[in-house]
């Protein structure tokens, strides 16, 4: 375990999973909605703990194979943030002009 729990601005990860706390009705929650629904959108201000809370809350509770894991950063247009990340993550190219549905 590391001397200092808080990382400040930094995200945590799957490996922080010793020093991540607090969390944990959240993370319930989220993992329970993940099998109900298509799609769940994760929305707050920024530095309210998003990405830790699905990089390490979350992930931690799924087995090494049990999904696939995509995490998209808006950067300006939303539909090709997500076009740009499922190009980078995909086991065989995609074709540019599938839709995002098909993509995924």
């Amino acid at each position: 375990m590391k001397n200092n729990p808080f990382k400040f601005l930094d995200s945590y990860t799957k490996a922080d999973k010793d020093i991540f706390f607090g969390r944990e009705k959240e993370t319930e929650e989220i993992y329970s909605r993940l099998f109900y629904g298509k799609m769940l959108l994760i929305y707050g201000p920024s530095g309210s703990g998003k990405t830790s809370l699905l990089q390490c809350g979350v992930a931690n509770r799924f087995g090494e194979h049990d999904w696939k894991p995509i995490f998209i950063r808006r950067k300006g247009d939303i539909s090709q943030s997500i076009n740009s990340e499922l190009g980078k993550q995909a086991i065989t190219p995609l074709k540019e002009k599938q839709s995002i549905k098909e993509k995924l």
